[in-house]
């Protein structure tokens, strides 16, 4: 049984929104402005079992179903995975509470959106005006209708790590040898050596809050561009801060997640006993590392999607919803890289000139 939850105006009925600027719901009719009720529970990390748990439970095939507006009657078909949308006839804004129900683990919390959509346009024009390639028409389009915002799920890894290395620290030494240059002459120079040392000892480190996308629709590289999220402005989760935005539950593949997390955390462990091993350098660290006290939280953190079609290309670009902080891919301006490299060839032919 599908649980849909409404958020009407009490005082004109029309539909809520969360508003990024109020930080509160706010009414697309009248304007008024609905607190959220501001709830005093710790969002706690869990530990492991669970998470791992469900990797032998996978999560069945996702139904279609229907919804029936309630302010327009329109039948809505859509998956049963999804969190929160619009009716297609009169974009009255429902949420989809089941959703997050039919998976094994549950948001724990969520950073509401702190940039809103008409701060956007502002935020990518100071981004395209920094890149000197950019095409000059780029610059003035408006990305505004191909926006979406998003509350992208995302898992939390942390782990008490103690390791166990060995190595070899190089130490360079220099001797003066005699060598013969190319007319005959006998000459000297200093020449580096490395002297060898095996090295060993203990590294201990927890790790907090290894921040892992769980999306299928944006992936953990491309994501990443935009961190960091501030994590202290967490709050427990609450469905009244989806109202009016989009959401998705996460994919099936968390393994995937838990994997790179335990990555991620190897190779910062590896550069750390490097420089613990090394005197000027190193070579064959070897390291053993046990994972103790590992836990987890499921989130949902704000992320403003975009992609556009440049002179028939398709680009895509990414804002933290939090910070405003954006990453994309731009067109170059075929115009600018032929000026220049003109200018190169004028260059070199004008120093061969005066050669």
């Amino acid at each position: 049984m599908q649980n849909f939850l409404e958020y009407p105006c009490p005082n004109c009925s029309a539909e809520l929104n969360f508003d990024p600027i109020v930080k509160d719901l706010k009414c697309n009719h009248c304007n008024s402005v609905i607190p959220i009720e501001k709830k005093l529970e710790t969002i706690k990390e869990k530990d492991i079992s669970g998470f791992l748990s469900t990797l032998v439970n996978p999560r069945k095939d996702i139904e279609i179903i229907l919804y029936a507006c309630s302010k327009c009657g329109k039948e809505n078909e859509i998956k049963e995975n999804t969190p929160s949308f619009e009716c297609i006839n009169c974009g009255n804004n429902v949420v989809n509470s089941t959703a997050f129900q039919l998976q094994p683990i549950n948001p724990s919390g969520l950073i509401p959106f702190s940039i809103s959509k008409n701060e956007i346009q502002a935020l990518f024009q100071n981004w395209v005006n920094k890149g000197f390639w950019t095409s000059d028409d780029f610059r003035k389009i408006s990305v505004l209708d191909n926006l979406r915002g998003i509350y992208v799920p995302f898992w939390t890894f942390d782990a008490q790590t103690e390791t166990q290395w060995s190595g070899q620290a190089g130490e360079y030494y220099y001797k003066t040898e005699t060598y013969t240059d190319s007319e005959g002459n006998s000459k000297e120079e200093k020449v580096q050596h490395t002297r060898w040392h095996y090295r060993s000892g203990h590294y201990s480190k927890f790790f907090n809050d290894i921040l892992i996308c769980g999306s299928d629709e944006i992936s953990h590289s491309e994501v990443s561009k935009i961190f960091p999220f501030n994590l202290d402005e967490l709050v427990p989760f609450d469905y009244k801060y989806l109202t009016g935005w989009e959401s998705d539950t996460y994919s099936p593949e968390i393994k995937k997640c838990y994997d790179l997390s335990k990555s991620i955390i190897n190779e910062k462990i590896y550069r750390e006993c490097g420089n613990l091993c090394k005197i000027d350098t190193y070579t064959d660290l070897s390291l053993v590392t046990a994972f103790e006290n590992e836990s987890y939280k499921h989130i949902l953190l704000p992320v403003w999607i975009c992609t556009y079609v440049y002179k028939n290309k398709k680009y895509n670009f990414s804002i933290n919803g939090q910070n405003g902080k954006i990453d994309g891919n731009k067109p170059i301006s075929s115009t600018k890289v032929g000026l220049v490299i003109l200018l190169v060839v004028v260059l070199l032919v004008a120093i061969l000139f005066l050669l």
